[in-house]
């Protein structure tokens, strides 16, 4: 392609002609303009990259202990009923909890469960909340 129609073709796609730009060949024979990186643009770039992608674990993580949050809060609603089935009544009054019941055996796998899964929620979720806006924070600062 001579100088003559490569003017033509940057004035007909209103290219500037910067020093800037290079001039790459594609298969398809279109010429495209491309800004040439320095290695210190090609750095921060793949340091956002990589941090986005941190962005997006982190995120997952917080949702991931959302519902750990949710299914220990569930347990903990059914222990708390199961208390309420494992009093041990002797003409319609209350003398204590019945400990051989099997409400009592469940409401104490329940309770337990869902305390140490709600537990590990709320730990994991604040952990990755404050790490995911370390992250935000420093891809904002790029």
């Amino acid at each position: 392609m001579n100088e003559e129609w490569k003017d033509i073709l940057c004035e007909s796609l209103e290219v500037k002609k910067n020093p800037k730009y290079e001039m790459i060949q594609v298969e398809t024979e279109k010429n495209l303009y491309v800004p040439e990186e320095s290695e210190e643009e090609k750095a921060r770039r793949k340091k956002s990259q990589d941090l986005h992608s941190l962005s997006t674990k982190l995120y997952d993580r917080e949702q991931n202990s959302l519902c750990f949050l949710v299914i220990g809060g569930i347990f903990l609603i059914i222990g708390i009923l199961f208390i309420f089935m494992s009093l041990k009544r002797e003409n319609n009054v209350l003398i204590g909890i019945d400990v051989g019941s099997l409400a009592f055996y469940i409401m104490i796998l329940s309770l337990a469960g869902g305390g140490i899964a709600f537990l590990y929620g709320l730990i994991r979720f604040l952990v990755a909340f404050f790490q995911r806006k370390s992250v935000i924070a420093e891809i904002n600062s790029l």
